[in-house]
Order: C-alpha cells, then sequence, then structure tokens
C-alpha cells in the first residue's frame, strides 16, 4: 500500500488469505474514535481515507496472531505511506497519542535492519552470526532508543554509511518511528 489509509472493516480479512481461520473486526471501535483519530497532516488535519477492502497485512496478523489468538480484540490497521517523509510519520503518530489513554494498544511490527536480498539464509539459525554493517546499525539503534535520541533515526539515511544497506526501504522501518514518537508519552 503506498498510501496512508485506515484499514478498517467489521470483520477483518487477512490480506490475501494468508490465515482463512484467523478474523479480527474492529468490535465497532472506529465509530468511537475522536474525530482526531481519523485525521493525519500533524498540522493541515486532511482526512486519512477509509479502506474497506484490503484486509489485515502480514505486519500486523504475525504478531497479533501470537498475543490474541481468540482474535478477541478491536485492530485497525494504520498503512505506510511510502511519499511522506520519516519526521511526517513520527508527528503523525504523537497526534494520535491520544488513544492509549483510551486504551488502544499501539503495535509497530517491522524491523529495523530488513534487507531481503541480503539474507544469508543458510545462516537463519545461527544467533551469533550478523553482517558488520547489521551489527553496526544494531548498535547505533540500541544507542539512540536508549538515549532518547530520535533525531538520527528520523533522519536514518544519514545515520551510517550502512543505513541504506539495513534499510533499503522505510515500509519496515516507520513503525518503529510510530513506537519513538510514543516514547515520552508511554503508560508505564
Amino acid at each position: 500500500m503506498t498510501s496512508l489509509k485506515i484499514l478498517v472493516h467489521e470483520t477483518q480479512a487477512i490480506h490475501k488469505n494468508h490465515i482463512r481461520s484467523c478474523r479480527y473486526d474492529d468490535h465497532g471501535i472506529f465509530s468511537k474514535l475522536p474525530g482526531r483519530a481519523r485525521r493525519t497532516g500533524c498540522k493541515n488535519a486532511t482526512a486519512v481515507p477509509f479502506d474497506h477492502e484490503w484486509g489485515l497485512d502480514h505486519g500486523t496478523w504475525t504478531v497479533i496472531r501470537h498475543m490474541y489468538p481468540e482474535a478477541n480484540i478491536p485492530v485497525l490497521q494504520l498503512s505506510i505511506d511510502y511519499y511522506k517523509s520519516p519526521q511526517y510519520h513520527y508527528a503523525l503518530i504523537q497526534e494520535l497519542a491520544e488513544l492509549r489513554k483510551k486504551g488502544v494498544l499501539i503495535v509497530g511490527s517491522g524491523n529495523m535492519v530488513h534487507n531481503l536480498g541480503m539474507v544469508a539464509w543458510d545462516r537463519l539459525k545461527d544467533d551469533s552470526y550478523g553482517f558488520d554493517w547489521t551489527l553496526e546499525m544494531n548498535d547505533l539503534f540500541k544507542k539512540h532508543i536508549s538515549e532518547g535520541n530520535h533525531q538520527p533515526l528520523i533522519q536514518y539515511e544519514g545515520l551510517h554509511k550502512s543505513a541504506k544497506l539495513a534499510i533499503p526501504t522505510p515500509d519496515h522501518y516507520y513503525p518503529l518511528l510510530y513506537i519513538l514518537g510514543l516514547q515520552d508519552k508511554m503508560i508505564p
């Protein structure tokens, strides 16, 4: 999906029929969300279109099916807009942070390093293995996250010479920015 949308259905099908027996729905929560949660723009409050067709993407259901296998929680999915800047995504979640006070669990599922073209498939079970550039990036991620220093992570393309290898496309990285945007607002 290449533009920002809120994916909402009475009964959430899993996108591309990944798991036919697993259905999540919004349990009517979407109609109860404040108008602000239905908007983006962070400054201009442009309305976010709803998508009633897409279904849950693997980035959502692969996480929640283990957390809530009975599919008994409301689920809304926010798509990733490739064409918006990292700063836009970071600011967007700050606008939606008030939803946490209403009991909405916000999950950012993705990978800080996600380059399938560089995977050493023969070493997948070796927990001690990693390319030097992945280990360097992992150390930088941990450092900046633990220090609460978000700007280098928002401006990730200049973070390190290996950033382009670690993050060839932003779709798996932007969910981290959503969680970082909530970091100083997190409820213990």
